[in-house]
């Protein structure tokens, strides 16, 4: 099964929050960090995943995340993935467009539709 980038962060970040103790939290920038991506899109990960009560946010300065029930309590991988499928499945092609222009540079969107052009070099 293939999953989308952001599901397969969710998912990595969740294993990491497993060997957490029970109460013990960990923030968005060391999560991102960890992953190597921007705090900004695993906080938008993580909001799917809080409203899905998958992962609980702590507030203050020592918060953070956690998981919201005990991974001894049976959570399957697909309910994760689900719960995210769910928050993209309103989305229109024209989110999808409007987000990669907020992320990704005008360089890498021009380089993208050039590798795509018939009779360009890209193909």
């Amino acid at each position: 099964m293939q999953y989308s980038i952001g599901v397969e962060y969710g998912l990595h970040c969740l294993v990491y929050l497993i060997d957490l103790p029970p109460d013990a939290t960990v923030g968005i920038k060391e999560l991102s960090e960890f992953q190597g991506i921007s705090e900004t899109y695993l906080s938008k990960i993580f909001g799917k995943l809080t409203k899905s009560g998958i992962v609980s946010s702590v507030p203050g300065v020592k918060g953070g995340y956690k998981l919201a029930r005990s991974p001894v309590i049976t959570m399957a991988m697909l309910e994760a993935e689900e719960s995210m499928r769910n928050a993209l499945r309103s989305k229109s092609l024209t989110w999808l467009n409007e987000e990669l222009n907020r992320v990704l540079t005008p360089q890498s969107r021009h380089d993208t539709r050039e590798y795509f052009t018939p009779g360009s070099n890209g193909t």
